[in-house]
């Protein structure tokens, strides 16, 4: 999602018609801060629900927080690769805990 919102101008002027091209930048911005909370939310349900050692992944859970914050704060689309990069970075450490934690619980 941050990439195709860096490249909405290149992408709208090659024709693209990527989500972000079709929803617009206020828009795209606004369902990248949906998923992150989104992930936060999904991963505490699962934990309360299921597995409670699964709740270990709301450990990172502020980052994500930080990064639906970034993502209006850094408006230039040259800032939005440290975004882009610590989105990668929070799914990998936030799904491996979740796995780690489903795999205690079980």
């Amino acid at each position: 999602m941050v990439n195709n919102l860096r490249d909405i101008g290149t992408d709208r002027e090659a024709g693209k018609k990527t989500l972000a091209v079709r929803i617009g930048e206020q828009k795209t911005r606004l369902l990248y801060v949906f998923l992150m909370i989104g992930t936060v939310g999904v991963y505490a349900l699962i934990g309360v629900i299921y597995c409670y050692p699964a709740l270990i992944s709301l450990i990172v859970s502020p980052i994500a927080f930080k990064l639906a914050y970034q993502i209006y704060a850094k408006a230039e689309s040259s800032n939005l690769i440290k975004v882009l990069e610590m989105t990668a970075k929070f799914h990998l450490v936030s799904g491996l805990l979740f796995a780690l934690g489903l795999m205690v619980g079980i």
